[in-house]
C-alpha cells in the first residue's frame, strides 16, 4: 500500500474508534496488540497484517471489507 492509502485506512480506523469512545490503550488490548503498534497503524505509518486487520474491523464492529472500502 503507499502512503496516502496507509494514512486514510488509519484515519478510518481512528475515526471509528474515537466514536465508540474507546482509547487507544483499550482498544490495542481488545485487539490484542500493543498501543504503539496500533498508533502506528492509525497515523498511516506503517502497514497492519490482514490478521490483525480482521480484529481491528471486528473489534469496529465491521467487516474487514466495509474498513477497506474504496481503497
Amino acid at each position: 500500500m503507499n502512503e496516502a492509502l496507509l494514512k486514510t485506512l488509519g484515519e478510518r480506523i481512528a475515526t471509528r474508534r474515537i466514536q465508540m469512545d474507546i482509547s487507544q490503550t483499550d482498544f490495542a488490548a481488545l485487539v490484542g496488540i500493543h498501543r504503539q503498534t496500533l498508533w502506528l497503524v492509525e497515523t498511516g505509518r506503517t502497514a497492519a497484517k490482514i490478521s490483525t486487520l480482521m480484529r481491528i474491523a471486528d473489534a469496529l464492529d465491521l467487516h474487514v471489507t466495509d474498513l477497506l472500502a474504496g481503497l
